[in-house]
């Protein structure tokens, strides 16, 4: 049965302790249930009809889960909404197969923001791995993310963008081709860190269902403890049709490649011929 994540209403937690170090993250006790959440909006953004356009009001991505990228253990199926002012997005993924009698894995993480000419400016991030729940809230006033979980409430200041793991790859959506790398901070759920964002290349992307052209975007973070590979598809509205994630802090690594895809409400024909299925090594 699926676990029903904590989902954060776009509040920020009660103020918490200090830190006397410059630029030190900030550490408390979870605030105490019924005390009251001000309400923190993200600086206003001018919404650019043109800037979303082209990013489909909804969609649905089904992604094959391998670890590695050999072994199959799982699927996710990705969806998201917006209505060019505001959006929100959802991935649920699991074990199956062989993988879930040796693991049972079931994870659900959303993300809910504003739409900018710029791209996304999420305002949450909530995220439920097993029971285990955190959430992020993303204080775009005093650009700051507040990272919560049962136990811990940290404070970290950023400058510039931020992103959750979710709105990433759609916010690379509204950049320009051949971006210039730059820096910003990305939420995980439990975890938080600034990184560089860059575009490798303009690439043919061989995928199980025939090759496509793509962009290719690498977000590496700063202290080293992840990579994330994400490639857009040109044929598909910058859809993401390949996600891998090193995490090196836990010594895994998860290659996520689109088997389904559907925008606003047209299921595109993927289905990969025999041959193309056969020769797919990734």
């Amino acid at each position: 049965m699926e676990t029903q994540p904590s989902v954060a209403d776009g509040t920020t937690s009660q103020p918490v302790e200090s830190s006397s170090a410059a630029g030190a993250d900030t550490v408390a006790k979870v605030p105490e249930a019924g005390a009251e959440k001000p309400v923190v909006d993200p600086v206003p953004l001018t919404v650019d009809p043109e800037a979303t356009q082209a990013w489909p009001r909804e969609g649905r991505i089904r992604y094959q889960v391998r670890y590695g990228e050999t072994i199959e253990v799982g699927e996710m199926i990705h969806t998201w909404s917006h209505d060019g002012e505001r959006y929100t997005m959802r991935s649920e993924a699991s074990t199956s197969g062989l993988a879930r009698l040796i693991k049972r894995f079931n994870g659900v993480q959303q993300s809910q923001g504003r739409v900018g000419p710029e791209g996304l400016a999420p305002t949450g991030f909530q995220e439920d791995l097993n029971g285990k729940q955190s959430h992020a809230v993303f204080d775009w006033a005093q650009r700051k993310v507040i990272l919560s979980r049962p136990d811990l409430v940290r404070e970290v200041p950023f400058v510039g963008l931020a992103q959750d793991i979710l709105s990433l790859a759609h916010h690379l959506a509204f950049q320009p081709d051949g971006m210039e790398q730059t820096t910003l901070y990305v939420v995980g759920g439990r975890w938080g860190s600034e990184a560089t964002l860059s575009q490798i290349a303009n690439e043919r992307l061989r995928l199980p269902w025939g090759s496509i052209e793509a962009r290719h975007f690498h977000c590496e973070a700063r202290n080293g403890e992840f990579i994330v590979d994400l490639w857009l598809s040109r044929q598909h509205r910058n859809a993401p049709v390949r996600v891998r994630v090193d995490d090196r802090k836990q010594g895994h690594v998860f290659d996520e490649v689109a088997r389904e895809i559907e925008l606003d409400g047209v299921k595109l024909d993927i289905q990969p011929s025999r041959q193309e299925k056969d020769s797919y090594k990734g």
